[in-house]
Parts: C-alpha cells; structure tokens; sequence
C-alpha cells in the first residue's frame, strides 16, 4: 500500500519512503499508529483501538465516510481483535453501541490486570542478560549495543 501511493510520504511514515518499507517489512518489527492509518486507508475501514490501560479510544480512518468500522484493544504490547458476533455491515449510528461495548471490554480487562505498561515492564537482554526498566531504555540498551533481543525476565 505505501509502495502504490505517494501520498504516504517521510512526513507521515517518519522516514524515508524506501528505508519504512524496509523496516515494516522484517519479519521482527511490529506495526503502531502508522500501519493503523494504512490498513484503514487500504481496507476502507475505521479502525477503533481501545487503550485497556487509560480507556482512550482512538479512530483511525475517522471522518473518511467508511461504512465499517472494526475495533481492537491495544495491551500496551499487543493488539487484539474483538469480535461482537456478526458480519453484517451496521450504519455510523449504530457504531456508539458497539464504542461502549469496546470500552465495557477494555475496563475488564484492565480490572483483571490484562495490560503492560511500557513505561515500567522489566525486560531482560537475551544477549549479555542486562535488566531494562521501559521500553525507552531497552530501546536505549539496543542503540548502545546492537543488542536486540529481549525478554520478561524469569
């Protein structure tokens, strides 16, 4: 989809068009924001993501006049999809039910402990064995080392 339109530009991808499709393209780099935008672009589809930490619900797609709308819930590390039971299209008007009920499911999972704040997690390097305390210094740990494997410590 980026290689097709010009319109996904440095700007919007944060690097230069060539080195993000690269980078996308490892079997080992995970998507965020950036791809969610795509995929609603490509599929023609608002893309709810329902934050099970905070609750906040952001809409990717939103405004475009796309008929469908599919929700996941977003850990802190992971997305999952949520599934109401049907297949059939609903009208923009019937999407605030299914909103609620996407934030019913987040405060579930939040209450049972089903999230992973990136700023506390305790990683550990599976090279030299160094214990991480967020994501901003395992990503550190990496530039510094090359080191980039990791993994919750046992």
């Amino acid at each position: 989809a980026v290689r097709a339109a010009p319109s996904w530009d440095e700007a919007t991808l944060g690097k230069p068009r060539g080195e993000y499709i690269e980078f996308i393209g490892s079997p080992i780099r995970w998507g965020g924001p950036v791809e969610l935008a795509i995929f609603a672009a490509t599929y023609g589809a608002e893309i709810a993501v329902v934050q099970v930490q905070n609750g906040r619900s952001d809409v990717y797609g939103e405004g475009r006049g796309y008929g469908r709308r599919v929700y996941l819930l977003h850990s802190g590390i992971h997305f999952d999809a949520i599934s109401f039971g049907t297949q059939r299209a609903v009208s923009q008007e019937e999407f605030s039910s299914a909103d609620a009920a996407a934030q019913r499911l987040a405060a579930e999972r939040k209450a049972s402990g089903g999230f992973v704040d990136q700023d506390t997690m305790r990683l550990r390097c599976k090279i030299c064995g160094f214990i991480a305390v967020g994501d901003l210094e395992a990503r550190a740990h990496a530039g510094g080392t090359g080191h980039k494997e990791f993994a919750a410590p046992s």
